[in-house]
């Protein structure tokens, strides 16, 4: 009963991390407009803050299921937590066009390694 329990905890903290990864791709899809006229973005320039995430997304990806082999998924997951959580405290705090779209690349990152975490 005490397995069964820890397996409920984990798919569902696992259920609710991949929430926090569809919704943060989706919101930024709202906020785009705002984020253009704060931080003085140009169209062609604002593509970037989703692009960003996407290519450290899916160039990651593997990676992050071959790191789950080496670390282990427990260490993993909570590395990608970190590095999501990290990306999106400095997209928060963003003060400049750069900055924003590294910390969206850092959270594509530490999406990629926790999407990994779902397969395994």
């Amino acid at each position: 009963m005490n397995s069964t329990r820890f397996k409920g905890l984990a798919l569902f903290i696992l259920a609710i991390s991949q929430l926090v990864l569809a919704l943060d791709y989706t919101i930024i899809f709202v906020a785009m407009p705002s984020l253009g006229n704060e931080l003085g973005f140009s169209a062609n320039h604002l593509q970037w803050v989703v692009s960003a995430y996407s290519l450290a997304f899916g160039g990651f990806l593997l990676i992050g299921g071959r790191l789950s082999d080496l670390l282990g998924r427990r260490r993993m997951f909570m590395i990608a937590i970190g590095l999501f959580g990290i990306g999106s405290l400095l997209g928060g705090l963003a003060e400049s066009q750069m900055m924003l779209i590294v910390a969206r690349a850092l959270q594509g990152l530490g999406g990629a390694l926790l999407r990994r975490q779902r397969y395994r």
